[in-house]
């Protein structure tokens, strides 16, 4: 595809983001640039601020798909945990009331403690072979590539922003809110105990 080809591909993609009621004056103010030399300033300026729009309508969406992927993965994780606790809840009851419907030499007999410890140690054993392990893994490896994507983006809106002024503010500040949420959500994973 020829590079005026892309570069309409491009202007109609923004202009298809934009309302309406401002396509038709988007379409034409961009006309104008059409009668500009290849090599003018400001229509360079103009393609790096249509890129950098481009990126700012990806971004939001790959973000929000990550989000709902990690709240998947957190809702799963908080099941398994809740299942695990009412599992160990409900067996130590249970063996609660056995214990007290024993006569007392009998509960001597099977010295509690030593039961006690080998609950403990199936109730680890049960944790290591559930799949929170590789869920607190999976979960760490997806913050750590959302952090690498928070970071080339910061990289490209760092170089588009020589040419582009106060659109860079925007999207540092959305890279900042994307660092602070990816940042809480491997730090409530952590807390989680995940």
């Amino acid at each position: 595809m020829s590079e005026t080809a892309n570069e309409t591909d491009l202007v109609d993609r923004i202009a298809a983001a934009l309302p309406a009621e401002i396509r038709a004056e988007y379409y034409r103010e961009f006309l104008h640039c059409r009668s500009l030399p290849e090599n003018d300033e400001m229509l360079r300026i103009l393609r790096a601020m249509q890129f950098l729009t481009l990126l700012m309508q990806q971004v939001p969406e790959r973000v929000l798909r990550e989000r709902e992927g990690l709240e998947r993965l957190f809702g799963d994780a908080l099941e398994m945990l809740r299942n695990v606790v009412n599992d160990s809840n409900a067996y130590q009851k249970l063996l609660e009331q056995r214990l007290a419907g024993l006569p007392a030499e009998i509960a001597e007999r099977l010295r509690p403690d030593a039961v006690a410890r080998e609950i403990n140690e199936n109730l680890r054993q049960q944790f290591v072979q559930s799949t929170i392990p590789r869920t607190a893994e999976a979960l760490a490896v997806v913050a750590a590539q959302l952090r690498l994507s928070v970071a080339d983006f910061g990289k490209t809106a760092g170089t588009l922003g020589e040419s582009s002024g106060g659109a860079v503010d925007d999207a540092r500040t959305a890279i900042a809110d994307l660092e602070s949420t990816v940042s809480q959500a491997g730090t409530h994973g952590t807390a989680c105990g995940i």
